[in-house]
């Protein structure tokens, strides 16, 4: 038995080494030399007793709490019939094991992970692709998902970083295509890109890399219109039809200048059209009325509207976007902005529809125009339902909405556009009229 072998043994054999030596192996691999002080807390006496044998009387305990010097415990070592072994080479035997310092795991993971990008790179070539594990290698936003996965589960993550950079290598994408095929296409499986599955909002990130890369400002977790939005963007369609929004007295033309026939045919019957984001995606151009359109979030306001018009000589532009806002309504919207229309958004008086009333407004600029978003609307509408988002509504810093936002923070309450009909309608008459 070599001396070393033969000193584990006695150790071993003795009460009140165990805690010790994990200690020992714990400050060799932080400071990767035999050095400092192993601290034991909560030290019995007969540890105390045990551990003084080998150092000697000058050993003292501070109450239940000990500390022992490495480098002293390797020189009384040399005393003993073990004479020639250092404490590193006691404590492999003892454990049985190579001890590697935390510097060199580190560098061993590092090496170890270099490799399999590597591989997986070599495996998934193209130009696409290529920026991708470039962003990962530098740990770029957007990428520090791939990193965190690589820990809990490399296996998981060879699957779905390979299945990711597959689909990104087929951008830019022909004809547009819904999500569910694209998945099938690129792995056989229509729901391995579900926007809920770590594949999906792998792929998310990924394509707002790409969109980075024209540009674009990458946006850490996307709602769900932002996630709808940039899979749109590199053409993969997400719940296009029913993604809509309703629209009433708005024409609109194709590429090829045709008049689009089902914005037309609404226009003839004075009836409302549910147009889909994918339909949304095929206008050119649109038209409203004197260059006017009306947005309300409200579907029971914007039917009793659309009744106060049936009989009038004329059909006022008027939207409605059931809500928070779809990428159907924001990409319609951004399309009637472009044609030099003026837009009058209409929202409820609460965080929410301030918060929404601000994003369309950054987006559009001087194309949009707040309607009724002011103190006297807000007075007129309001109810005995209370909000708590108190931060969300200080958050928004929109000048022409704070008026708004100062007596809202005075009342706490919100407001609702059903109580406003009459005025909206007044509204819509004298803009159409005068």
């Amino acid at each position: 038995m070599s001396i070393a072998n033969e000193a584990a043994k006695y150790f071993k054999e003795k009460k009140g080494f165990d805690r010790l030596f994990v200690e020992f192996e714990k400050r060799y691999k932080g400071l990767e030399r035999i050095g400092g002080n192993a601290i034991l807390e909560h030290v019995t006496d007969d540890e105390f007793i045990t551990i003084r044998g080998v150092i000697g009387d000058k050993l003292k305990r501070n109450g239940d709490k000990l500390s022992v010097p490495l480098l002293l415990f390797e020189e009384k070592l040399q005393g003993t019939k073990f004479s020639g072994i250092t404490l590193l080479t006691l404590l492999e035997a003892y454990t049985g094991k190579t001890i590697i310092t935390n510097k060199e795991k580190q560098l061993t993971f590092e090496q170890e992970k270099e490799r399999f990008f590597i591989e997986l790179h070599q495996a998934h070539p193209g130009s696409n692709a290529d920026f991708i594990m470039a962003k990962i290698s530098e740990k770029s936003p957007g990428t520090l998902q791939v990193h965190a996965l690589y820990q809990q589960d490399k296996k998981a993550l060879k699957t779905v970083l390979g299945a990711s950079l597959n689909a990104v290598n087929k951008l830019p994408l022909q004809q547009p295509k819904r999500l569910a095929l694209f998945a099938t296409d690129v792995t056989d499986s229509p729901h391995f890109f579900d926007v809920k599955t770590e594949a999906g909002r792998l792929l998310i990130s990924f394509l707002q890399l790409l969109l980075e890369r024209e540009g674009r400002v990458y946006k850490t977790n996307p709602n769900a219109e932002e996630i709808t939005e940039i899979l749109s963007t590199h053409r993969i369609w997400r719940d296009d039809v029913l993604n809509f929004v309703s629209c009433f007295g708005i024409r609109g033309y194709k590429d090829n200048e045709d008049l689009f026939k089902v914005l037309e045919g609404a226009i003839e019957e004075k009836t409302i059209c549910n147009l889909p984001l994918r339909d949304v995606f095929r206008l050119k151009r649109v038209e409203a009325y004197k260059q006017k359109v009306f947005v309300v979030e409200n579907s029971s306001l914007y039917a009793s509207l659309i009744e106060e018009f049936q009989d009038k000589p004329f059909m006022p532009s008027i939207l409605c976007t059931h809500g928070r806002m779809k990428l159907s309504a924001l990409q319609l919207l951004v399309k009637i902005a472009e044609s030099n229309n003026v837009i009058f958004y209409a929202g409820d008086h609460d965080p929410q529809g301030l918060s929404i009333a601000e994003n369309l407004i950054k987006r559009l600029e001087s194309k949009v125009k707040p309607w009724r978003f002011d103190k006297e609307s807000y007075l007129l509408s309001l109810s005995d339902e209370t909000f708590d988002s108190e931060k969300m509504l200080t958050n928004i810093k929109e000048p022409q909405l704070q008026e708004l936002i100062q007596i809202m923070l005075e009342h706490r309450k919100s407001a609702f556009q059903e109580k406003l009909i009459e005025h909206y309608y007044n509204d819509i008459l004298r803009e159409l009229t005068t």
